[in-house]
């Protein structure tokens, strides 16, 4: 038994109850435990602790969050508002967006206020089904085109089955999150639902972020066309971070675009060593043409955009940190660490006969 006249800091019980009565009364009805279900108690209490700083780290801190996640050679962004709502943009070209999801939201968390799929191609839209099967989703944006992909197909029929409302792209309706956050739809011209389209590229929804000052510009795949589109239209495009069209590809970044943004800085989300030559040598040259940094998925891994209405948005890679703090450990172990604690307290409390 423990000694009950004693707090595990040994301050004497009178004294501990005068100040603290509240934990008084939890400490009273577990001093005459055992050891063994002290242990017990305090560990499911540590771990619990540990667990909750966890889960409240993931949601909304006042800030947003857009992270340019390392799926290879392909696209999928994952968003937080300040309140803790959550977008997806895209799927990539694999599965691996589910797993940056399951690292990034919190662990009993299974929805999405908002997935975008940009356009049907595979290296956007691979998870995208996935994602509609395991998560709730509160609505999907979609282009409408026709499309016979197999893959495709099969996401519209879950999201059929499954009643998800469908928001068709059009630049005439912003979505509004309601905590600061603006998504301006810029492309692709309503009035393409069950279309059959050339350049799927072209018809990629591009919106622009706004929370306070700071925007980001997400162009999906569009090429110089598209570009050249948006431009005649007049709309302000000029954004805080672009995220470059296609990978880099020299069929995208036009002279006159990159000088409607007019960014800070640019991110691009591409694969190492992908066949297509992504980003292409000409295209970078003309960001540091126009002295705009830019950040690529293959250098820093997944890209962590951190915008705060009261300031500049702050840009960071976790998967970079990680690989120059090689001791540095995720979040995601603090409750095994807390457990070896309790156990560590408890051994030095009751060592073993032996020792």
């Amino acid at each position: 038994m423990l000694n009950t006249s004693y707090s595990i800091f040994h301050i004497p019980y009178s004294t501990f109850s005068q100040k603290y009565p509240c934990t008084y009364s939890i400490v009273g009805c577990l001093r005459d435990l055992s050891p063994r279900y002290w242990l017990i108690a305090c560990t499911i209490l540590l771990a619990g602790h540990a667990l909750v700083i966890h889960e409240l780290v993931r949601v909304g801190d006042g800030k947003t969050h857009v992270y340019i996640l390392d799926v290879d050679q392909g696209d999928s962004i994952f968003i937080v508002s300040p309140t803790g709502k959550q977008i997806l943009v895209d799927g990539g070209p694999n599965l691996t967006a589910l797993e940056h999801l399951g690292r990034l939201m919190p662990a009993l968390d299974r929805s999405l206020d908002l997935v975008v799929l940009t356009h049907p191609d595979l290296d956007h839209l691979v998870a995208i089904p996935e994602v509609v099967e395991r998560y709730r989703i509160g609505g999907i944006v979609l282009t409408g085109i026709a499309v016979s992909n197999p893959r495709y197909q099969r996401l519209l029929t879950e999201i059929e089955e499954r009643h998800i409302p469908v928001l068709l792209a059009d630049p005439r309706a912003d979505i509004d999150l309601g905590d600061g956050v603006l998504l301006d739809t810029v492309w692709p011209e309503a009035g393409l639902l069950g279309r059959t389209v050339k350049a799927p590229n072209d018809t990629s929804v591009v919106m622009r972020l706004f929370t306070g000052s700071q925007s980001i510009l997400l162009t999906g795949d569009i090429e110089k066309d598209a570009e050249e589109d948006i431009l005649r239209s007049g709309v302000d495009i000029r954004s805080t971070i672009l995220k470059v069209a296609h990978h880099g590809s020299k069929t995208s970044s036009s002279t006159g675009f990159l000088l409607a943004v007019n960014p800070d800085r640019a991110v691009i989300s591409v694969g190492r060593d992908n066949s297509f030559g992504h980003p292409h040598p000409s295209v970078l040259e003309r960001y540091r043409h126009f002295g705009i940094p830019v950040e690529t998925t293959v250098e820093e891994g997944t890209i962590e955009i951190e915008m705060n209405p009261a300031g500049s948005p702050k840009t960071q890679s976790p998967n970079k940190a990680q690989k120059q703090n090689p001791n540095a450990q995720d979040s995601n172990y603090s409750h095994i660490w807390a457990l070896g604690f309790v156990f560590w307290v408890f051994r030095m409390i009751y060592p073993s006969p032996s020792s």
